[in-house]
């Protein structure tokens, strides 16, 4: 559906959200093995403030009342997670 307008534009909507997810992932790796430092716990704090800000500015664009169930899948296709 990349084809679509409006998902083409969500895509490209999502592409800042979608760069501080992978920059949360390392440190959210090092929370799970226990070698985060107090910085980074910072850090994390701070990016993770800014996804859920830019999350929900999103759920904005994916719930709007014109978007089809269609676009929809395909704009939730586009925020899951790479690995």
């Amino acid at each position: 559906m990349d084809d679509d307008p409006a998902v083409a534009r969500f895509k490209k909507e999502a592409a800042g959200y979608l760069a501080l997810r992978a920059e949360l992932r390392p440190l959210e790796r090092k929370f799970s093995d226990g070698t985060i430092t107090e910085p980074e716990v910072d850090a994390w704090r701070t990016l993770e403030a800014e996804c859920g800000a830019e999350r929900n500015r999103l759920n904005v664009l994916l719930y709007d009342e014109s978007v089809t169930p269609e676009q929809r899948r395909a704009m939730f296709w586009i925020l899951r997670p790479t690995t």
